[in-house]
């Protein structure tokens, strides 16, 4: 008996997100561009941060105030040069980009599970990052052990 193999869902978006993701690359290449963007710009990718929380204590172990400790983040980028912190909040994680206008947080988990992450803006200006897991059977428990990363834009 032969098995057809179906991709999962996640696979088919991962995907899409990798044509589109390519395909806008090389039309940048293509179209090179005259006028440089300028840093911070609407729009613009203002910051990346990789958290993947300490590598002795874990996400779990995440502390509950404010901490920019390099150990918490596998990559960190700001374009406004300010610190970049995260702190363990309620169901979720908060990341603060220093001095940074950011108003629009994208987020995804970094799991082989097929984890999501849901993104919120605090009234504080810092991001409220929700890690789920299971996406393909529906299950969006918050798990307080996925790492993420989160691109402000």
């Amino acid at each position: 008996m032969v098995r057809k193999l179906r991709p999962s869902p996640a696979l088919v978006i991962a995907g899409l997100a990798l044509f589109f993701a390519i395909g806008g690359s090389a039309f940048a290449v293509v179209a090179r561009t005259e006028v440089a963007q300028p840093r911070c710009a609407t729009g613009a990718v203002r910051g990346i941060a990789q958290v993947t929380g300490d590598p002795k204590k874990g996400m779990p172990n995440m502390p509950d105030t404010f901490s920019a400790s390099g150990s918490l983040f596998a990559y960190r980028w700001n374009c406004s040069g300010g610190a970049i912190s995260v702190r363990k909040n309620g169901n979720g994680f908060d990341v603060r980009f220093g001095n940074n206008g950011a108003t629009v947080g994208l987020g995804t988990a970094l799991v082989t599970d097929g984890g999501a992450v849901a993104v919120t803006r605090n009234p504080d200006g810092s991001f409220h990052v929700a890690p789920a897991g299971d996406v393909q059977n529906a299950n969006f428990r918050f798990r307080n052990d996925t790492p993420f990363t989160i691109v402000a834009l």
